[in-house]
């Protein structure tokens, strides 16, 4: 969460978004003004509009999900990432 903060400082046109259950000590502040964190649950849906993101990135989620939702969890990154646009999944 702190590189996606650095980031949003160092490309101040972007905007950056994430999801992350608090807290966030560790976080600069105050954050920048192009860093916006919602809280969410991706097994009950992410609440961005289709083709939100050019670039979504899902970190250190592969033990806490589901088997069975996996499926789910991946139509729904694929939903909010536009036609183009990269999905990353990362173990750790």
């Amino acid at each position: 969460m702190r590189t996606l903060a650095t980031r949003s400082v160092n490309h101040s046109s972007c905007r950056a978004e994430a999801e992350r259950r608090p807290p966030l000590f560790s976080l600069p502040r105050p954050l920048p003004s192009t860093c916006l964190f919602v809280q969410a649950n991706i097994l009950h849906g992410l609440p961005f509009p289709d083709g939100q993101f050019t670039s979504t990135h899902q970190r250190l989620l592969v033990a806490a999900i589901p088997a069975l939702q996996w499926p789910r969890v991946i139509r729904e990154l694929v939903c909010v990432t536009r036609p183009g646009g990269w999905i990353e999944l990362v173990r750790c």
